[in-house]
């Protein structure tokens, strides 16, 4: 059995606190895919019925508690955007990434269009009070390669 996660909601409680206490409004914070109970669109059958299952039970602790800080988030009273990328992955660049309130085809987010994504949630307030979902839609790698690289070890 895997040992409870706590470090998301009680993290996001404190900052909350903090937010609360020193007059601050605008909060975005990082959530996952993974706490969606949604199936992609357009997703393979292998990847809806084993794969994507067998991925959400390996990270079941992590995403119980992104669901509390999601929870705590929306609980707020903050101006507060909530953003879901999909696996991360190295990328040097900003790409033409894709940001929706709705789930999108797509299994891969750059580190570097989440930060892009972060930044501009922060200063538009164009999704307060929403969770986006942020994919990229090119220079994504393969889910093998992903896996024998995050999950293995293997090509690092």
């Amino acid at each position: 059995m895997r040992e409870p996660v706590a470090v998301y909601s009680q993290g996001t409680r404190n900052i909350v606190h903090a937010m609360l206490d020193h007059s601050l409004r605008r909060l975005v914070c990082v959530s996952s895919l993974g706490v969606s109970p949604e199936v992609p669109p357009s997703e393979t059958f292998l990847f809806r019925t084993v794969i994507g299952p067998y991925l959400l039970r390996l990270g079941r602790t992590v995403y119980e508690d992104m669901r509390r800080m999601e929870a705590i988030v929306r609980q707020s009273g903050l101006d507060w955007t909530i953003i879901r990328p999909a696996g991360l992955f190295d990328s040097p660049v900003v790409t033409d990434y894709q940001v929706a309130t709705r789930r999108m085809r797509g299994r891969f987010t750059s580190r570097t269009d989440l930060a892009d994504a972060l930044v501009r949630a922060a200063v538009d307030h164009r999704h307060v009070g929403s969770t986006i979902e942020i994919v990229t839609t090119a220079g994504t790698p393969s889910f093998t390669s992903m896996f024998l690289k995050e999950a293995l070890h293997i090509g690092t």
